[in-house]
């Protein structure tokens, strides 16, 4: 989706009742309209070798209109493609994790140092 920018990605992608539209404690990642993150699950350490970051969200999305987005809006963001799911950016690594139960998408977002 050549020329398409990032506010325009989540415009199109809005859904009622989205949260803020980041992940919990990813304040550069956003979170897909649609999915509302699992507060008590979220972990945050901050340390001088980079952020450790892990945080659930839930929703009512499809896994392939999730990874569309994602796979639209992170190199807008300066994230680079390892293989689906993992994402590398200065000296951070970003893992996505996605599963299906019978009426939910749950996602698992975890950011750590290194490449």
């Amino acid at each position: 989706m050549a020329g398409v920018c990032l506010a325009g990605l989540l415009a199109l992608h809005a859904a009622p009742g989205a949260e803020d539209g980041f992940v919990a404690g990813i304040t550069d990642l956003p979170l897909i309209p649609g999915l509302h993150v699992v507060n008590e699950a979220t972990v945050v350490f901050d340390k001088p070798s980079g952020r450790l970051v892990r945080a659930i969200a839930k929703g009512d999305r499809t896994e392939e209109a999730f990874w569309r987005f994602y796979e639209e809006t992170l190199p807008q963001l300066g994230w680079r493609t390892v293989k689906r799911g993992r994402f590398v950016r200065d000296k951070e690594s970003l893992y996505i994790d996605v599963e299906k139960n019978e009426s939910q998408l749950i996602v698992h977002f975890a950011i750590a140092p290194g490449k």
